[in-house]
């Protein structure tokens, strides 16, 4: 049957960018979708399970099948305007733009 499933994940940060990269085996493209929605960014997909019978034989097959979703919310620091996805091989790579600077909270007023 469908198994609920949730792709490990690696975090990554460097100075300039956050870098998530998803495990998805066997996910197609097009079955991906990734938003950012008020500072949360959910990663989901779908995967059907193909049945496939050789010579009338059925083929066992122990590849997950169903959906996953995933949400992270990201830090202030994130633009969202910036953010990249990219999959390749099985990974799914989300980066995204540090700003290049955080406004501070406190504005001082000059007094003339």
């Amino acid at each position: 049957g469908e198994t609920d499933f949730s792709p490990r994940v690696n975090i990554e940060e460097t100075k300039d960018h956050l870098i998530l990269t998803f495990e998805l085996p066997g996910m197609e493209k097009k079955d991906l979708k990734v938003q950012v929605k008020d500072n949360v960014l959910t990663v989901s997909g779908k995967r059907e399970l193909k049945d496939e019978s050789k010579d009338g034989n059925t083929v066992r097959s122990e590849i997950w099948s169903g959906s996953f979703s995933r949400s992270f919310t990201l830090p202030e620091t994130i633009n969202p305007e910036k953010i990249g996805a990219d999959y390749k091989n099985g990974l799914l790579e989300i980066r995204m733009d540090k700003l290049e600077e955080v406004k501070p909270k406190e504005i001082e007023i000059k007094v003339s």
